[in-house]
């Protein structure tokens, strides 16, 4: 008997010791931050709103959508972009949240170069401050937006760099 509890025991401390060996799956779910930063690519979609520019007016083109991006894994992001009246050059700001912390958040700015509307344009962006891990983030690169109009749905596409 004391031979069956001996073994036991030894098969239970084994099996307690190695339970941190064994592959954890799902962890990357709340670990997609990872560390120093290099090229970035993402995509998100969701609705849009969108004015035109022109004729005395002031022009807007506000988003939120729901995607993933290098670096802050599943994210959504809210934008506004705008121009002056009568100029159709737009710049704004979005905010780049993870959805698993939402108290991690890159914040960048954006703008045209050229006069087009925001829909199925590309558009720079640059990195202005973040929180968290992204504390000192710097970075920029390139959104590319495409609208459907008659569903009010967007998608976008970044591509660029970040460093933190």
């Amino acid at each position: 008997m004391y031979r069956w509890v001996a073994l036991v025991l030894v098969l239970l401390l084994a099996g307690c010791s190695s339970s941190s060996t064994l592959p954890a799956y799902g962890i990357h779910a709340t670990n997609d931050l990872a560390e120093g930063g290099g090229t970035v690519s993402g995509h998100r979609s969701g609705a849009f709103t969108f004015d035109s520019c022109g004729d005395l007016k002031v022009g807007d083109f506000t988003f939120n959508g729901l995607g993933w991006q290098t670096f802050i894994g599943k994210s959504y992001d809210i934008g506004v972009i705008s121009t002056g009246i009568d100029q159709c050059t737009w710049s704004g700001t979005a905010l780049l949240v993870s959805v698993n912390d939402p108290g991690i958040y890159i914040s960048v700015s954006i703008t045209q170069l050229e006069s087009h509307v925001p829909c199925d344009s590309t558009m720079e962006w640059t990195a202005m401050y973040g929180t968290g891990k992204f504390a000192n983030v710097t970075g920029s690169g390139q959104i590319h937006f495409h609208c459907d109009h008659q569903d009010g749905e967007y998608t976008e596409n970044w591509s660029g760099t970040l460093n933190f």
